[in-house]
């Protein structure tokens, strides 16, 4: 599956992981499942686990579309804080752009290569994510987001970055 996720209620936390093929399509699906989501937390914690993503197909534009998405529903970002992992240079780079974007609309949001440092940045303590979940008391199920209609899936654009 190429965005899947839990909800850690109790400590107000979302995490995800991404693999594969990421696009605009993939991304929104993934925003509005976890609205829709029961568990649901408000200016929740996020840490997005995205080092297995193999293609982005993204742009600054797509950037843009997120940002407006995540602000319309949440109003306030300043409550917010994101790190996201990533495995290679490209990603980084295009989680700085986003992390500037979002940056000016008060959500804080981290990039980092190390769990350790990540998690760190959500004021958590655990210096990786086995540690984290092995903590949890009751089992982590992570819930995948269903692919969007008519989405091919694994298939690449124009648009692919990495």
């Amino acid at each position: 599956m190429a965005i899947e996720y839990t909800i850690l209620g109790e400590i107000g936390l979302v995490f995800s992981r991404w693999s594969g093929t990421i696009d605009l399509p993939l991304i929104m699906a993934a925003m509005e499942t976890y609205a829709n989501d029961p568990d649901r937390v408000d200016h929740r914690l996020e840490l997005i686990d995205a080092r297995d993503v193999e293609h982005l197909e993204i742009d600054v534009s797509d950037l843009r579309r997120i940002l407006a998405a995540e602000t319309e529903p949440e109003g306030d970002l300043s409550k917010r804080r994101s790190s996201i992992l990533v495995g290679s240079t490209l990603a980084s780079g295009l989680g700085r752009q986003y992390q500037g974007l979002a940056g000016r609309a008060g959500d804080k949001i981290s990039i980092h290569r190390e769990e350790g440092p990540a998690l760190a940045a959500l004021g958590r303590g655990e210096a990786t994510l086995a540690e984290l979940l092995a903590a949890w008391p009751h089992p982590v199920q992570m819930t995948p987001v269903p692919e969007p209609e008519g989405h091919p899936p694994g298939q690449l654009s124009k648009k692919t970055v990495a």
